[in-house]
């Protein structure tokens, strides 16, 4: 297991593809990840927050990729 620190500065998912990015994602983070976090902020943040608050996770990005790994340093990851 490992870290991930994903950089959504410039993302776009397209709403038609929002449901298998997430699956992935989630799948991703299940598998591989002691500790994953967000940096910058994607276009459209909306089904991020969505997503947030159905499957109780902290959808609150960093705002540079050295504060996330800051973090993941932190938690022990």
């Amino acid at each position: 297991m490992g870290r991930i620190a994903v950089n959504f500065r410039n993302c776009k998912v397209w709403p038609e593809a929002w449901v298998a990015y997430a699956h992935r994602g989630k799948r991703v983070n299940t598998l591989y990840a002691l500790v994953a976090v967000r940096n910058a902020t994607a276009d459209d943040e909306a089904p991020v927050q969505e997503a947030a608050k159905r499957d109780g996770f902290d959808s609150a990005p960093f705002p540079s990729r050295d504060l996330a790994l800051a973090r993941i340093a932190r938690l022990g990851g």
